[in-house]
């Protein structure tokens, strides 16, 4: 990103790898720069969901689900998203809500458990990545 802070697609591929390693201020920023200019692309679901990861990071559950939501309308399989839907749901005690998120989320992908996904992903042991984890 110092190399290239006005690169559309730059901060996209910057505000993924930081939702991932657990810099959600600093993912949110390029994710929400991102998407001034990427609007009606194929990046817009994926930034929502990267937005709706870092805000669950950020403990911002109320934007979580807000963002996950949209980048569900505009791409309904989208994983991370509903990742997100249901850990938010489940941290503000929605637990309905989260079971119904969970119950989509295994119709796409119904071999997978959060131990698997965490095997699997190598998610760096930081508070924000945790955060995600226990309300899954």
């Amino acid at each position: 990103m110092r190399r290239r802070p006005f690169d559309q697609s730059a901060l996209y591929w910057s505000g993924r790898a930081l939702v991932y390693v657990g810099d959600a201020e600093a993912a949110r920023s390029a994710l929400l720069r991102a998407l001034r200019s990427l609007r009606m692309t194929i990046y817009e679901p994926f930034i929502f969901a990267g937005l709706a990861q870092a805000s669950l990071q950020l403990e911002d559950d109320l934007s979580a689900i807000r963002y996950a939501k949209e980048a569900i309308r505009l791409r309904a399989n989208n994983i991370a998203a509903w990742r997100s839907l249901a850990a938010a749901h489940a941290h503000l005690g929605e637990t309905d809500k989260a079971r119904s998120s969970v119950d989509k989320l295994l119709t796409l992908i119904p071999d997978v458990s959060v131990s698997t996904i965490w095997h699997t992903a190598r998610y760096p042991d930081v508070p924000g990545l945790n955060r995600y984890r226990d309300g899954l």
